[in-house]
């Protein structure tokens, strides 16, 4: 009889420690009830005395909240298991979506030029490298270009000159030549009228 009081008044401390856990079919908590059994035992002495149909009657409300706690129980480790497949089910989903993020930034990263595939930091060096490479070559050639063209026209005007000088010059041995040509038909004439002959 000792037993079952101190298994019920544990049961009750246990209770009363968790007071969620109530008789599916009352409303009224199972220390409440333990409290109510009490009251209605008679007394011996210093002992209570339960009768059985009460101490049976608690009994039955204490397995039946048992019963509802272990369903409870069950009921949240299944809830715990379904949970932990869905968050692994979503730690997949986001692995997967991981490595498509990591190929989807590889394949922006990449531009395929003439077939081999680049880096988009070294393509944009290359073109860039070659773009600077143009600019320098045309700079030259530019730089040729007018170099040659001033060469050019002062070659131009070089020749002008020395063709205007060749043509003074040949203006002025041309009035010489007029000119000694006369004198010497004028000194043909004097001797002609000398009558000398030549």
């Amino acid at each position: 009889m000792k037993k079952m009081v101190r298994l019920a008044l544990s049961i009750c401390v246990l209770f009363s420690i968790n007071p969620g856990m109530q008789a599916q079919d009352s409303k009224v908590s199972i220390p409440q009830r333990f409290e109510d059994m009490v009251e209605d035992s008679e007394s011996f002495k210093q002992y209570q005395l339960i009768t059985r149909s009460n101490l049976t009657s608690f009994l039955n409300i204490l397995n039946d909240s048992l019963e509802s706690a272990q369903t409870r129980e069950s009921l949240l480790v299944s809830e715990v298991d379904m949970l932990k497949a869905e968050v692994a089910s979503l730690n997949a989903k986001i692995e997967v979506l991981n490595a498509d993020l990591a190929e989807s930034n590889s394949k922006n990263d990449t531009i395929s030029f003439l077939g081999i595939p680049f880096q988009k930091s070294v393509y944009h060096l290359i073109v860039w490298t070659l773009v600077l490479a143009l600019a320098v070559f045309f700079g030259v050639a530019y730089a040729m270009y007018n170099r040659s063209n001033r060469l050019t026209k002062n070659a131009q005007k070089e020749v002008q000159r020395i063709n205007n000088e060749f043509e003074v010059f040949r203006m002025n041995a041309k009035q010489k030549q007029v000119k000694i040509k006369r004198e010497l038909q004028t000194a043909l004439n004097k001797l002609d009228e000398k009558g000398i002959k030549v």
